[in-house]
C-alpha cells in the first residue's frame, strides 16, 4: 500500500527542473530565427519608407528647379552652383527659395552645371522669322517714328513725314484686288476713323502676302502713343501679320480687322535660339542619422 501511494505521488509531481530547462531551451532555440525574421522585417520596412520619401523629394526638387528661370537660381544657390539643405532651414527660407521643406531626418544637396556638351543634345534649329513683304518697325511707344521696309527692293520709308504732337495714330493696311497692291497709310490720330493722312507706302501683293511688325522696347517720357492697326482688304489671298514683341515692349497696339482674310500671330520673340544653354541639374538625398545617401536624381534643362 505504501508503494502504491508513492507511485501516485510520483505520477502527479509535474515537470522536473531538468525537463523545464530542456523545454525552455527548445522553445528559445525555435524563437531565435523567428525573432530574427521579425527584426529584419521591421528594418526593411523602415528602409523602404525612407527610400520612398527620398524618391519623392528628389523628383519634387528636380521639377522645382527645372521649372524655374535661370535668373531665379540666385535666390536658391546664391553665388555658387551647389547648396546643402537640412532641417536647420526655416519655413521663410524655403518660401524664398520656392522649395518644399524637408521632413525631419533628411538632408539634400542641390547642384547645377552649365558646362554640358551641347553637341550631345538634339536641339531644334533656331526659329527664323517668316518671310515678309513689308516690315513695320515701331522702336518705341513714346515716339511717332515708324520705319517701313519693302523687303523686295530694300527701300526704307519713315513715318510720319511731318511732325505731329498727337498721342494717337493709325496704320491702315489696305489690300486692293483690282490693282494687286498692298498700301500702308499713316494717320496721326484715331478720331474719325484715322484723322489726317500723313504718309502712304505701297508694294505689290504676292501670292502669300505677309507683314512683320517689330514692337520695340525703346524707353521714353510723357504720354505713350496709342497705336491701332487697321486691316481692310478685298484681296483673294490671306494677309498674314506677325507681331514680334520685346520682353519690355512699350508699344500699345491694338488690331482692327475691317474686312478681308487675315491671320495674326502675336507674342513672337526674335531672340536667337543659339543663345540657349544646357544645364545639368542634380539632387542628392541623405539620411541624416546614418549619413547614407538614399538617392541621386538628375535631369537636364534647356535655358532659353
Amino acid at each position: 500500500m505504501i508503494k502504491s501511494w508513492w507511485n501516485t505521488i510520483k505520477s502527479n509531481s509535474g515537470f522536473s527542473l531538468v525537463e523545464a530547462l530542456v523545454t525552455i531551451a527548445i522553445v528559445g532555440a525555435a524563437m531565435i530565427p523567428i525573432s530574427f525574421v521579425f527584426t529584419q522585417t521591421i528594418g526593411t520596412t523602415i528602409e523602404t519608407r525612407k527610400q520612398l520619401v527620398a524618391n519623392g523629394l528628389g523628383q519634387e526638387y528636380l521639377e522645382a528647379l527645372k521649372a524655374k528661370e535661370f535668373s531665379d537660381y540666385d535666390s536658391i544657390f546664391g553665388v555658387g552652383s551647389t547648396i546643402e539643405i537640412d532641417n536647420s532651414f526655416t519655413e521663410l527660407t524655403y518660401d524664398l527659395m520656392g522649395l518644399t521643406p524637408l521632413p525631419e531626418g533628411y538632408k539634400a544637396i542641390l547642384s547645377y552645371d552649365t558646362s554640358v556638351d551641347i553637341g550631345a543634345f538634339a536641339l531644334p534649329s533656331p526659329t527664323s522669322m517668316p518671310d515678309a513683304d513689308i516690315i513695320i518697325d515701331m522702336p518705341s511707344g513714346y515716339m511717332h517714328t515708324v520705319l517701313l521696309t519693302d523687303t523686295d527692293s530694300g527701300n526704307l520709308t519713315t513715318y510720319p513725314q511731318t511732325s505731329t504732337s498727337s498721342t494717337e495714330r493709325v496704320i491702315r493696311i489696305n489690300g486692293d484686288r483690282d490693282t494687286g497692291m498692298i498700301t500702308l497709310d499713316y494717320y496721326d490720330q484715331l478720331t474719325g476713323g484715322g484723322g489726317s493722312l500723313d504718309s502712304r507706302f505701297s508694294v505689290s501683293a504676292t501670292s502669300d502676302p505677309a507683314i512683320r511688325l517689330l514692337m520695340g522696347d525703346g524707353a521714353g517720357v510723357g504720354t505713350p502713343i496709342t497705336t491701332r492697326i487697321d486691316i481692310d482688304s478685298n484681296l483673294p489671298q490671306e494677309i498674314k501679320l506677325y507681331f514680334y514683341e520685346e520682353d519690355t515692349n512699350t508699344v500699345q497696339a491694338t488690331t482692327k480687322i475691317i474686312s478681308g482674310s487675315v491671320s495674326i500671330s502675336r507674342n513672337l520673340n526674335s531672340v536667337d535660339s543659339f543663345d540657349r544653354r544646357i544645364m545639368a541639374i542634380k539632387v542628392e538625398i541623405f539620411d541624416v542619422h546614418s549619413g547614407n545617401k538614399l538617392g541621386t536624381y538628375t535631369t537636364t534643362k534647356i535655358d532659353e
